[in-house]
């Protein structure tokens, strides 16, 4: 379907594809790709003729789309771009933005007739600023070799002067929002993004005398300002850093008062720790003393209770000895009493036995 579009649609010739190319590629740059993005891109494969996408400087393309030889065989079937690009979709590389895609298909699906009167310049509108907080902060090295973009000017030929300019102004308005953000973390990538812009701009009004036009004037008032906020940028960073290093040397001279005070602090608590350990030391020494004295003193006490203890325990043992003996003698002396005592009563009923008995002997002898 590709050949048979191309052999039946004038416009889109080799110089169509190498334009939509181009329009892509340049709408749809990678925030943060190769800066020589304009001699590296890839032709879409829709067109079949084109060998390259840049041909050399000394064959211009034709910017006429009627230049495309007319000589087609009248047994090529007549197809309809609209219906060929509803059938089939545009080919963009994966990397490109939902607007990039956008434009290849308006650029792609344009009917084959003559193009439209180009706009005024006048009710161009300058593209929104990009906002840099939204593009990554990394970028990987800066190439450096700058792209030809005088010896490639030629492609803007291919297109007409609405889309050119429209395609101008985007390009230089995304490399000049690229170049604001990577002057932060690459500030050789930033200024070689804004070179190229400036270059974009210069080879696409090279022809255009002294008289500006007021695409011109947009883009570089697109430069003008990218160079402002460029320029703002670096001296908010040199601020920034100056703050920074005023802050870095704040916080060192805080760090060394707190060393010093911590200094002071470990000194103080090492000398309150001296002057406890040694009042410890006294104290601990008083106290050994006061023990030793309690416990002589608990010595000597329990020695003289000792001494009171035996002495009474000699005095009792004495007195237990006089009391037995006393409780002897009087033992004795009783005994001795009751044997007397019997005795005497022995004695006496001895007595009367015999006093009975000469009694009786009497009486006996009387009658």
């Amino acid at each position: 379907m590709a050949s048979s579009d191309s052999s039946s649609d004038p416009s889109s010739g080799p110089s169509s594809a190498s334009s939509s190319s181009l329009f892509s590629t340049l709408a749809s740059v990678p925030s943060w790709g190769p800066a020589s993005f304009l001699s590296s891109a890839v032709p879409f494969g829709r067109s079949s003729g084109s060998s390259t996408l840049y041909p050399t400087p000394t064959s211009k393309t034709n910017p006429d789309a009627s230049s495309v030889p007319s000589s087609a065989s009248p047994s090529t079937p007549t197809s309809d771009p609209t219906a060929d690009c509803l059938s089939e979709p545009p080919t963009a590389p994966s990397s490109a933005s939902p607007s990039a895609l956008l434009s290849n298909t308006t650029t792609d699906c344009s009917p084959s007739r003559p193009s439209a009167p180009s706009i005024a310049p006048a009710a161009l509108a300058t593209p929104a600023p990009l906002d840099p907080s939204s593009a990554p902060t990394t970028s990987p090295d800066p190439p450096t070799d700058l792209p030809l973009t005088r010896a490639n000017a030629h492609l803007f030929d291919a297109l007409e002067s609405h889309t050119s300019q429209q395609l101008l102004l985007t390009a230089v308005q995304v490399l000049c929002s690229d170049a604001a953000v990577l002057v932060r973390t690459s500030p050789a990538r930033g200024e070689q993004y804004l070179a190229i812009a400036t270059e974009l701009v210069t080879a696409f009004f090279a022809a255009e005398g002294e008289e500006i036009s007021e695409p011109h004037e947009a883009a570089n008032k697109i430069l003008k300002l990218a160079r402002r906020e460029m320029d703002r940028v670096v001296v908010e960073m040199g601020r920034t850093e100056e703050e920074r290093k005023a802050e870095r040397a704040a916080e060192e001279e805080r760090r060394e008062e707190e060393r010093k005070v911590e200094k002071e602090r470990k000194k103080e608590e090492r000398r309150m720790y001296e002057v406890a350990m040694r009042e410890f030391r006294e104290e601990k020494r008083v106290e050994e003393k006061r023990v030793e004295e309690k416990r002589v003193e608990e010595k000597r006490v329990e020695e003289k209770r000792v001494e009171e203890k035996r002495v009474d325990g000699d005095n009792r043992m004495e007195e237990e000895k006089k009391m037995a003996l006393r409780e002897a003698r009087l033992a004795y002396v009783t005994d001795t009493q009751k044997r007397k005592m019997a005795k005497k009563k022995a004695e006496k009923e001895k007595r009367e036995k015999e006093e009975e008995r000469r009694m009786r002997l009497l009486e006996g002898t009387g009658g």
